[in-house]
C-alpha cells in the first residue's frame, strides 16, 4: 500500500488540535461548501480549547519527498547499506576532512 493511497492532499485539509492533558489530532477533508461555516464554528473556541493548523508548504514538500522515498522502497528500487558499511563510509568522510 502506498501512502498517497491513504492520505492525499486536499487544499482545505486542516488539522485540529484539542489542548488539554491529552492532545488529540483530527485530520479533516472539508468540502468547499461548508469550509467557511466550519471555520466560523471552530473559531468560536478559545485558543486554549482548540488550535487549527493548516498544512504549510514545508509540510507538503516533506510529505511529497517521503511519499517518493516510500514508493522507491515499495517498488524495490531502493538501495540499502548495512550499519557497518555506513560506519565505514562516515569514517572515510571524517578522515577526508581532517587534513
Amino acid at each position: 500500500m502506498i501512502i498517497s493511497d491513504i492520505f492525499c492532499y486536499i487544499p482545505f485539509e486542516i488539522v485540529v488540535l484539542f489542548k488539554n492533558l491529552t492532545m488529540h489530532t483530527l485530520r479533516l477533508r472539508v468540502d468547499n461548501k461548508i469550509y467557511k461555516n466550519l471555520m466560523w464554528f471552530l473559531n468560536r473556541f478559545s485558543v486554549d480549547e482548540i488550535h487549527i493548523e493548516e498544512d504549510t508548504d514545508m509540510f507538503i514538500s516533506t510529505k511529497q519527498y517521503l511519499e517518493k522515498e516510500l514508493n522507491t522502497i515499495v517498488e524495490g528500487k531502493a538501495k540499502f547499506i548495512s550499519v557497518k558499511q555506513l560506519d565505514e563510509d562516515l569514517e572515510a568522510i571524517l578522515k577526508s576532512h581532517e587534513d
